[in-house]
């Protein structure tokens, strides 16, 4: 069950929501002037695989939980990549 009496927490969420707005907005004038190489997909598809992974291994079942225990260098990474998602966690 989901506890809905704290409500949202309208900063973080104004942030995520207004920084996809804006990158939506932004997209079609970066594609008419720039043509995306295939490395710059490539980096951003396992950006967005490695800080997906972070989050959810990391912040949710390392952190929170206590999961499974990890090397420090590997703690390390794993709070840089979720940091990456600026979710304000």
């Amino acid at each position: 069950m989901i506890d809905t009496s704290r409500g949202i927490n309208w900063g973080p969420a104004a942030f995520i929501i207004l920084y996809h707005i804006g990158l939506l907005c932004a997209l079609p004038f970066y594609f008419y002037y720039h043509t995306p190489s295939l490395s710059l997909i490539l980096i951003s598809i396992g950006i967005f695989y490695l800080t997906g992974v972070s989050i959810t291994a990391g912040y949710h079942r390392y952190f929170s939980h206590k999961s499974y225990k990890a090397h420090p260098v590997i703690e390390a990474i794993l709070v840089f990549l979720g940091s990456m998602t600026a979710q304000g966690s």
